[in-house]
């Protein structure tokens, strides 16, 4: 995989030095003896989630909802370690507080030529070998002294089968900075090609002036995901297409009019 960088945002917080401490500190202090340490540690079972499955279209999906315990677990996690972990913000804009998928589209509005896709099967291609490489190359920025000392029993309590599962509080927040290498890597790619590119979870836009230019967008998107997953991660062929002024404009369920507005 390609080294994971830093954004602005992050570089300022890292700047400053983080006032680590050890995993079990910081889990008496927030459940103040309500929960204990030992259970936290004690691992999960199938009894700590609920499966169920849905359907979207024609197709199921797993949902996995955690028990009261895990539940809580979840949000300790976020609070000490997912919150942490960087993300790129100027292209990505799912599941972060105050920004809404209009703002990924807003940045799409003075284009006139659309390129459109989504990754097939995005929660449960991000593996738990994806997780812990995420989490391995933001330690520096997470307040866990000792959080590789027990990062396995962590990834126990995010992943289910091997992979981020559809469900958890924690899923979120892990995928977009699961894709932080790509993105960094991505975006810096379509700043020199002249291509706009924004990402809503798994959903990615690409827009231009010119056909062109965004045709050479996708071309560099599927370069750059086989570059850095290892062709782990992979489009939705079935879901991509090209738009173009003229027509329809509906990105991330929003119609974009030829004036511009949304």
């Amino acid at each position: 995989m390609v080294a994971q960088g830093h954004n602005p945002v992050h570089l300022t917080k890292s700047a400053m030095p983080i006032a680590k401490k050890p995993l079990k500190t910081l889990f008496e202090a927030m459940f103040h003896g309500k929960r204990t340490f030992e259970d936290f540690m004690g691992g999960v079972g199938e009894s700590d989630m609920q499966r169920s499955q849905i359907r979207q279209g024609d197709k199921r999906r797993e949902i996995v909802s955690p028990s009261e315990r895990l539940r809580a677990y979840h949000h300790f996690l976020r609070l000490f370690l997912v919150e942490f972990l960087p993300i790129k913000e100027e292209a990505v804009f799912s599941y972060r507080k105050g920004v809404s998928a209009r703002a990924a589209v807003e940045k799409h509005v003075n284009s006139r030529h659309f390129f459109v896709t989504d990754i097939r099967s995005f929660f449960p291609s991000l593996t738990r070998g994806i997780v812990r490489n995420t989490i391995t190359r933001a330690l520096d920025e997470i307040p866990i002294a000792d959080l590789p000392d027990f990062l396995e029993r962590v990834l126990d309590m995010m992943c289910v089968d091997d992979a981020l599962p559809i469900g958890f509080s924690t899923s979120p927040g892990l995928s977009n900075a699961a894709l932080y290498p790509f993105d960094v890597a991505f975006q810096a790619h379509c700043e020199d090609l002249g291509v706009i590119y924004t990402r809503y979870a798994d959903d990615i836009v690409l827009s231009a002036a010119e056909s062109i230019t965004v045709e050479a967008g996708e071309v560099a998107l599927n370069e750059h995901l086989g570059e850095v997953f290892e062709g782990q991660l992979q489009l939705h062929r079935g879901k991509s297409k090209y738009l173009h002024i003229g027509r329809k404009i509906k990105l991330l369920g929003m119609v974009l009019l030829p004036n511009g507005t949304i």
